[in-house]
């Protein structure tokens, strides 16, 4: 089942840089702080929706690596609306684009689908990995620049993730999803790829993390599964 989870009280560590900036004005607006009290799964079927009306300007949460809630926690997955893929922005790449984790961080980007049955599932959109050369943080826009010249343009219901080093989306064969996913700077597109599952293993322990979005608005319950499936269904109908 998908999770709500509302502002929580869970103690977040920043660097100095990332407090003052907190502290601004630029930043002005709702924070999800909902993994901090419970762990965001890394599926679909478990992610967490950000149950908050308008606007969402960041995501705070942590990746304990293991122990905290049960086995290992090296990705969460949250459900959001986009509503204007025009100014999207994903970030923990610090500087202007803001953000910021306190490991090597990935970041996704699927397209929310339900299921005839009513499962929730996703589709592979952008992915990035490093942001750029020596930049351990990742950068998501609303295009890609692997050549294949995809730029969302849709609104609707999408799950962002975001994990350690070392993961990738798997298509309905177990092969990786994203290509290129490793070169600094590479947004590669997902070809909307059926995600059922992740593949590696992470190469850095976690921490905790603070996801800058723009763009992007929360999916107040109760209606969160309505709206998926009618997302479900815009998207068959954009694919055929």
């Amino acid at each position: 089942m998908l999770s709500a989870h509302r502002f929580g009280s869970g103690t977040f560590v920043f660097s100095a840089s990332m407090a003052a900036i907190l502290t601004s004005s630029a930043l002005a607006g709702p924070i999800w702080e909902g993994d901090l009290d419970d762990d965001a799964g890394a599926t679909p079927g478990g992610a967490q929706v950000i149950d908050l009306n308008g606007s969402v300007i960041a995501i705070k949460g942590r990746l304990s690596g293991s122990g905290l809630w049960g086995g290992n926690d090296f990705i969460d997955m949250y459900l959001v609306r986009i509503s204007a893929p025009t100014v999207l922005k994903i970030s923990t790449a610090g500087g202007d684009n803001g953000g910021e984790a306190a490991f090597d961080s990935q970041l996704f980007l699927f397209q929310a689908e339900l299921s005839a049955s009513g499962q929730p599932f996703a589709r592979a959109v952008l992915a990035n990995n490093d942001a750029a050369e020596g930049n351990p943080g990742a950068f998501i826009g609303n295009a890609s620049n692997d050549g294949s010249g995809f730029v969302l343009e849709q609104p609707g219901l999408y799950y962002i993730a975001i994990t350690t080093k070392g993961f990738n989306p798997l298509n309905a064969n177990g092969a990786p999803i994203f290509d290129g996913l490793n070169a600094p700077g590479s947004v590669p597109f997902g070809r909307f790829e059926l995600f059922s599952g992740w593949g590696g293993e992470a190469s850095d322990g976690g921490g905790e993390y603070f996801i800058r979005t723009s763009g992007v608005e929360g999916v107040p319950a109760p209606g969160a599964l309505a709206l998926l499936a009618l997302a479900g269904l815009a998207g068959r109908r954009r694919r055929a």
